[in-house]
């Protein structure tokens, strides 16, 4: 025999994380009948902030117009901001029923900021528009919300926006923008990609410059390569940023990216030239692979003996040894002769890697 709706609520008053997971599955099921104890919980107790967390998680998977509406009017109240924020994740979580309900409240200033973040959360086409209409709020908060949110939409009516949020005062909206867009960049024009998005790679903001590289990183065209090898090698680039645009040229996949990569070598820091590695490895794994075989032995062979750059032998040991280079075993057997220690293991564990291959 189910439980009570009174027993269910009970326990979920009193009971214990593992008591309110359990009822949290099966309180929805009774739909609106629960509703006004639920409601009563999740404004009765300020201090249990876990209760209020199950109440908000049960309510967000109830159906019907009275779980909006009893929502709505607790956001309304206004009386505590916390219930009121709680009571705007849950309305985020009522899909197409809530954006009516939401959408006038974004004319309102007290209620702007907690409707944007409902709507942000209904992943469902009816609240794109909604969310359209304040994209250039005067508000940065709000303009960040918004923008976040039109990264799980695409089409005509979102990438303009997307670009135009590039250009934005506030630093955290350019880069909401430059990571939305990543989703659309098999879309995007080259002259696109060109006018407004590589620019913003020498944004002031180190932030914006990282997000809008690795939105580039998803695009496989010449223009994209281009662009990070430059940003790879510009004597002015951030360290930082160099690192990053090393690992987006290894997701390329191209024969530009790995001659961007080794080009990049000669000089670099040894944050970059770590970066180098990894990014080499991951192009090892395409057909690639003996290229990058030939020129991490290549490197290694003119690092052995010596005393610097020891993080580095052991990246490109190992690299060997997970990419199976036979041809390297004479290379890291002398490499087991450094004289740090940690060198000397990293090389015995690419060599058993490779002998292990061996023996298969």
């Amino acid at each position: 025999m189910p439980p009570s709706l009174s027993t269910l609520l009970t326990t979920l008053e009193m009971g214990d994380f593992q008591d309110r997971w359990e009822v949290a599955k099966v309180l929805p099921s009774y739909g609106e009948i629960a509703l006004p104890s639920l409601l009563a919980l999740l404004q009765a107790d300020d201090e249990d902030w876990e209760l209020r967390w199950f109440v908000t998680r049960i309510l967000g998977e109830m159906a019907g117009p009275g779980v909006v509406e009893g929502l709505i009017a607790v956001l309304l109240q206004g009386t505590d901001s916390d219930l009121a924020e709680t009571a705007a994740l849950a309305l985020g979580n009522c899909g197409e029923a809530a954006v009516t309900v939401l959408t006038p409240l974004l004319s309102h200033p007290t209620h702007k900021k907690l409707a944007v973040k409902a709507l942000a959360q209904i992943r469902h086409p009816a609240a794109l528009t909604p969310l359209l209409t304040v994209a250039q709020d005067e508000e940065d908060a709000v303009r960040l919300t918004v923008i976040e949110a039109l990264g799980q939409f695409h089409g005509e009516r979102v990438i303009p926006v997307l670009l135009t949020a590039l250009q934005d005062s506030a630093a955290p909206v350019r880069r909401a923008a430059a990571i939305a867009l990543g989703g659309s960049m098999a879309t995007l024009p080259l002259e696109t990609l060109e006018q407004e998005l590589v620019p913003r790679l020498m944004d002031d903001a180190l932030a914006v410059a990282e997000a809008v590289a690795i939105t580039l990183g998803r695009s496989q065209t010449a223009v994209a390569t281009a662009s990070l090898e430059r940003l790879l090698q510009a004597p002015q680039t951030p360290v930082p940023l160099k690192v990053v645009a090393a690992h987006c040229l290894g997701r390329q996949e191209s024969d530009l990216a790995l001659t961007a990569l080794t080009q990049a070598w000669a000089g670099a820091t040894d944050a970059v030239q770590l970066a180098i590695i990894a990014a080499l490895e991951r192009l090892g794994e395409t057909h690639r692979k003996p290229t990058v075989q030939a020129t991490f032995q290549a490197w290694l062979a003119a690092l052995i003996g010596q005393n610097h750059a020891i993080g580095q032998k052991q990246a490109i040991a190992l690299a060997l040894g997970r990419l199976q280079t036979r041809s390297a075993i004479p290379l890291l057997q002398r490499l087991g002769q450094d004289a740090e220690e940690s060198v000397q293991l990293h090389a015995a564990a690419a060599l058993r890697m490779v002998q292990t291959e061996l023996m298969v």
